[in-house]
């Protein structure tokens, strides 16, 4: 006999919300911490050690939570986006404005975060 396997459109759908929360469940909880990391590498004169850790901790999650909170508010959405720009600009050029720059991105992430209900995630940068 022939077996035929069928897959709806509502088990595609699934699937693809359940590959999205994982990317959320992946990014999220490192975002904030990741910035945090940052910003006080920029405070203490490692633009390297900042870059390093924007790109390799936050700037995915940062675009991530950018789609998530855009249908829910694109003025927010629209504020993380030139944040975002500015911190890569500061990075690119070893701007003098770097973390105070980073610490605006945070606050931004973080308003972000809770619109989106991210759940039980840093919001703050720990002390």
């Amino acid at each position: 006999g022939i077996v035929l396997f069928l897959r709806s459109r509502e088990a595609v759908s699934d699937n693809a919300h359940s590959v999205d929360n994982g990317v959320k469940a992946a990014e999220y909880p490192v975002l904030i911490p990741g910035l945090c990391r940052a910003r006080d590498a920029a405070a203490a004169g490692d633009d390297t050690g900042a870059s390093n850790q924007f790109y390799a901790r936050s700037h995915f999650g940062l675009h991530v939570v950018v789609a998530d909170v855009l249908p829910l508010d694109r003025r927010l959405a629209g504020r993380i986006q030139q944040a975002k720009a500015t911190v890569e600009r500061d990075l690119s050029t070893s701007a003098p404005g770097l973390a105070t720059h980073l610490g605006s991105l945070i606050s931004l992430a973080a308003d972000a975060l809770n619109a989106v209900g991210a759940g039980d995630v840093p919001l703050i940068c720990a002390p």
